[in-house]
């Protein structure tokens, strides 16, 4: 799908406050894709759209970017609406064919580094905020597939695909 960079800030803000006031909902992001949010801003207000970065430079506010998500991310699942705004969206192939398609081509994957997502406290110490503060976006669907594919896919599954291929994939 593409998104504005007004929809990707909105994208990152609504990781907080999620499912309910106080709570997170990080998703991972992909290869070249970082930003940093203030632990002690006001919902809203966490990340600042200049500290998104794709390769190291601000998204420009008047440029459109691809993003990839799992079909139940972008019907708007676990509270991230911005994603049905997307526009040319594609559902080719299936998210988690794909998933296993990838593992099974590039298999062993490395994970990324864990300094693409950046969490400023309240006191200005400034935390990586990797993957083990990451939740598994394939939450909801993952484990509606069949028995058989549950098993392909827990064979190849590694959350460090999600840091790994395009713009920005979720």
């Amino acid at each position: 799908m593409t998104l504005n960079s007004t929809q990707i800030d909105t994208l990152l803000e609504q990781q907080f406050n999620n499912p309910s006031p106080g709570s997170k909902r990080i998703l991972q992001v992909s290869k070249g894709f970082s930003y940093s949010w203030n632990e002690s801003a006001p919902t809203g207000k966490k990340v600042e759209i200049s500290r998104i970065m794709i390769n190291g430079i601000p998204i420009n506010p008047s440029s459109l970017y691809r993003v990839t998500a799992n079909s139940y991310l972008a019907d708007g699942g676990d509270n991230f609406s911005v994603l049905k705004a997307g526009v040319d969206m594609t559902g080719e192939p299936i998210d988690v064919e794909a998933f296993i398609d990838y593992f099974a081509a590039f298999s062993p994957v490395a994970p990324g580094p864990m300094s693409r997502i950046v969490m400023v406290k309240s006191t200005g110490a400034i935390h990586p905020y990797g993957r083990k503060n990451c939740r598994n976006i394939f939450s909801g669907n993952f484990f509606s597939l069949s028995p058989e594919m549950q098993d392909k896919a827990v064979d190849y599954y590694n959350p460090s695909f999600f840091a790994t291929e395009p713009n920005l994939l979720l």
